[in-house]
């Protein structure tokens, strides 16, 4: 073999390793630098698909929230106009027997009699009556604030309003059993006195 033929070969023996090692690093390279754009596409696609699932989550929170916010706010509503419905019952019956106990003061006032004592019962009637239609007012008032506050996240409000709303509720129906008891004890033994002096006076007359 000739020197030029045996350069050429050790040339090729030399370079083939490099070439060898080049086209392993190339390849390492490429694979490295092919596989960490899919690993950062993956990377990014599950971040996106665990963003999208909590949007999801989050809407379907808000729809829930808002769903079940409507149906207090008419529940509220309802019994609302229910509380406004007994207030006029209330107004029409005490009003009713205010009027029936007046017209008959005036009847047995003219009759003659001594109706002082029942002229300041009745004085006292009407102030209890009075200050039950203030406290059932309020009572409505502070419920019907409840229809905006009963959807805040925070419950705070909601809460001591429906406190306050039930403390009121038993105050009311002490009120009424108050108005009850003064008529029955108060009240009415005085009309059955009255009407006993009458009953002596027509006697009298009669005679």
């Amino acid at each position: 073999m000739n020197k030029k033929n045996l350069f050429f070969f050790l040339a090729i023996a030399i370079l083939i390793p490099v070439s060898c090692t080049q086209a392993k690093t190339l390849i390492k390279e490429e694979t490295s630098s092919s596989d960490g754009t899919s690993s950062v596409k993956v990377k990014v696609d599950v971040e996106n698909e665990r963003g999208n699932r909590q949007d999801i989550v989050s809407s379907k929170k808000d729809d829930a929230a808002q769903k079940k916010c409507e149906t207090a706010q008419n529940r509220i509503s309802n019994k609302l106009g229910q509380l406004e419905n007994n207030r006029n019952m209330y107004r029409n019956v005490y009003g009713n027997m205010s009027a029936r106990l007046t017209r008959l003061l005036d009847r047995l006032t003219q009759a003659g009699l001594d109706t002082s004592d029942l002229e300041v019962s009745l004085e006292n009637l009407d102030s209890m009556i009075e200050e039950l239609y203030s406290n059932y007012d309020t009572f409505i008032g502070n419920f019907q604030q409840s229809e905006s506050t009963v959807c805040d996240e925070d419950k705070t409000q909601f809460r001591n309003q429906f406190q306050l709303m039930r403390n009121q509720v038993e105050d009311i129906r002490i009120q009424r059993q108050e108005i009850k008891d003064f008529f029955n004890e108060t009240i009415k033994p005085q009309l059955e006195e009255l009407k006993i002096q009458l009953d002596d006076e027509t006697e009298e007359t009669e005679d």
